[in-house]
């Protein structure tokens, strides 16, 4: 055989076996691959944006205090830091971001800082939703797909889990 017989083969195999790889790393994280792409997309719709606790066993009637809505000041403790920020979420259009507001001491005492986004919320529906969390580490920014969960009707968690990092943290209403 040539030389360059035997240069093509290996490059051919080369190419055939990256594709493989592709397919496989497509077919093991789709998800995350979608959310990559349409991450600055807004077309998610939100077609329910407020919880209702679910009846009791007596069958009497929710009352509308049972409603919560996403908008408004949001607090998350982080034991790690010794402290807590507190997030403003507003409906735009029909998604729901979340900018921080305040920086907090273990005291409660705060200071306000510029508005970041942090996190997106795309997708909702009465208990569980799906968004982009914007974290930074180690100088670098990262969209990280994440779940909520409503737990009552001032109490969420947010959920993530990315590359083997993973993290949920509490996030409840201020009144």
């Amino acid at each position: 055989m040539k030389t360059s017989n035997v240069i093509f083969k290996i490059l051919g195999y080369f190419i055939i076996l990256g594709g493989l790889a592709l397919l496989i790393f497509y077919a093991l994280y789709p998800s995350e691959i979608d959310w990559e792409i349409n991450s600055e997309k807004n077309d998610y719709p939100t077609e329910i944006y407020e919880y209702k606790e679910p009846q009791s066993k007596s069958n009497k009637p929710t009352t509308s205090n049972s409603k919560v809505m996403l908008s408004g000041k949001w607090k998350v403790a982080y034991k790690d830091l010794g402290g807590a920020m507190v997030y403003n979420i507003k409906k735009e259009g029909t998604i729901f971001n979340a900018y921080t507001y305040e920086v907090q001491d273990e005291n409660g005492y705060g200071e306000k800082v510029s508005p970041l986004k942090t996190l997106i919320i795309k997708s909702f529906n009465k208990k569980n939703g799906k968004g982009i969390y914007k974290i930074s580490y180690e100088g670098k920014k990262y969209d990280v797909p994440c779940k909520i969960k409503f737990l009552n009707k001032s109490t969420f968690e947010l959920s993530y889990d990315y590359y083997g990092q993973s993290g949920v943290e509490t996030w409840k209403k201020q009144k």
